[in-house]
């Protein structure tokens, strides 16, 4: 189980990351927090490209599911928003603006660690993640 203060600590470092993109933002999400869609699509309104990658077991909050559909599927169908379906989520990843990326690894279970993300605005780390969000973008299938 994971330790809900550190958690609201790496959420508020997600939520500044996912707030400070001005160009693009890519992701990989293992679990969306309360707010996350909102924010998503306030930034796509906004002229923010986004990329998401989930998974078969990506954890979306109901509301997610139930209240911004329609409205994330009127962004994909601009081409502000763009998503991909992988088989299994083993990171989360963040990328705004190849400026600044965090990712969190898995612990023993296979789950996403998110009480432990590595945040960084280090040029070769941006890169670093950015070539592995492309190869599994690559590796995905169209989500329907």
């Amino acid at each position: 189980m994971q330790d809900d203060k550190q958690c609201d600590g790496c959420f508020q470092s997600l939520k500044k990351l996912q707030s400070s993109s001005t160009n693009s933002l890519r992701i990989i999400v293992s679990q969306a927090w309360p707010r996350e869609d909102e924010m998503l699509i306030d930034r796509a309104n906004n002229g923010v490209k986004i990329s998401s990658l989930v998974g078969h077991n990506t954890i979306l909050p109901t509301n997610v599911i139930e209240n911004i559909m329609q409205r994330i599927n009127e962004l994909i169908s601009k081409g502000i928003f763009e998503r991909k379906m992988m088989e299994w989520v083993s990171v989360a990843l963040f990328i705004a603006d190849s400026q600044e990326a965090t990712i969190a690894f898995p612990n023993t279970k296979r789950e996403v660690d998110m009480n432990t993300m590595f945040v960084w605005e280090d040029p070769m780390f941006c890169e670093w993640c950015s070539d592995y969000f492309e190869y599994m973008w690559k590796d995905s299938k169209p989500l329907a």
